[in-house]
């Protein structure tokens, strides 16, 4: 262990994205960008309490580290209305715990957990240029949503979102143009492309926390997609998997490995378990196809 307190209290850009829930228990998820300076911030934030979709700016604060020296900070370092815990996991990466205040008299709220990263560049309309990734998770009335896709920028306000969405197991699909517009500090809004169109906190080019307005909450993150075309060679190797984010209660949640040879052959193994069951050794096969465009089936 070692003291890190000069590492963010140092003058230096983050953006910031995480979800959770409400002390009501409505799923909840928040997305900013902050300004560190000698252990004080000034703060742009977007936070979803249940479809709700609220927005601060200029919010500024002092934050202290714990004296045990672990990472460990206390304050509000994502504003006044705010409580975070913080640990480091590299020069750039820090996981977080926030408590945001609804309501701070009557100690009403909710929780977050997420990821802080330092950001690289400088943001404009040229910041989302080329092929982003992006997967983002939700609850919906009939469990859990998933929804992963593409955006392509022109680098100059103007691009393609192809979506591919799981709605508790409704398999939908489409392609739609999309503007946007990047602030300086890399907040992103979108446009002409649906009420549902998330928010974006870039971090760099094509690289971003995504919050969405919808009742379900939204949330998850995009980053940039490699060269193609792509084959059956593209997928190679041992992975680590596991569920990203528990949206309902109902819900499945899985952890284990995969590993794909290149060939369309696919093996692995995971644990899974719910409210009802648990398999702790569950070994499957399958194959895989995938497309030039880098989907795959």
């Amino acid at each position: 262990w070692r003291d890190w307190s000069s590492d963010v209290c140092s003058s230096d850009l983050y953006a910031f994205g995480g979800s959770g829930w409400d002390t009501s228990g409505a799923r909840f998820g928040l997305a900013g960008a902050l300004t560190a300076s000698g252990c004080s911030s000034n703060v742009e934030l977007d936070w979803n309490e249940g479809g709700t979709l609220y927005h601060s700016t200029g919010n500024t604060s002092t934050y202290n580290f714990s004296s045990n020296s672990t990472g460990l900070i206390d304050g509000g370092l994502f504003g006044t209305f705010s409580g975070v815990s913080l640990r480091k996991v590299s020069d750039s990466e820090f996981l977080f715990h926030a408590f945001i205040y609804i309501d701070r008299t009557a100690r009403l709220g909710a929780h977050a957990l997420g990821e802080m990263r330092r950001q690289s560049g400088t943001f404009d309309d040229s910041s989302l240029k080329g092929v982003a990734v992006f997967a983002v998770a939700r609850s919906t009335g009939s469990g859990s949503g998933v929804t992963i896709g593409t955006l392509t920028g022109n680098g100059g306000g103007s691009g393609i979102v192809t979506v591919y969405d799981d709605d508790a197991g409704t398999l939908t699909s489409e392609t739609i143009p999309c503007d946007y517009t990047v602030a300086l500090n890399g907040r992103t809004t979108l446009s002409s492309c649906g009420t549902d169109a998330p928010l974006l906190y870039l971090t760099t080019t094509n690289t971003a926390f995504l919050l969405s307005p919808n009742q379900g909450v939204g949330f998850g993150q995009a980053e940039p997609q490699m060269p193609g075309p792509f084959s059956n060679a593209s997928l190679s190797g041992t992975f680590f998997m596991g569920t990203a984010a528990v949206v309902s209660q109902s819900m499945e949640t899985q952890v284990g490995s995969v590993t794909l040879d290149g060939a369309g052959n696919v093996t692995g193994v995971g644990a899974f378990t719910s409210t009802t069951t648990q398999d702790t050794n569950h070994l499957f096969t399958d194959s895989y196809t995938v497309n030039s465009d880098g989907t795959f089936s």
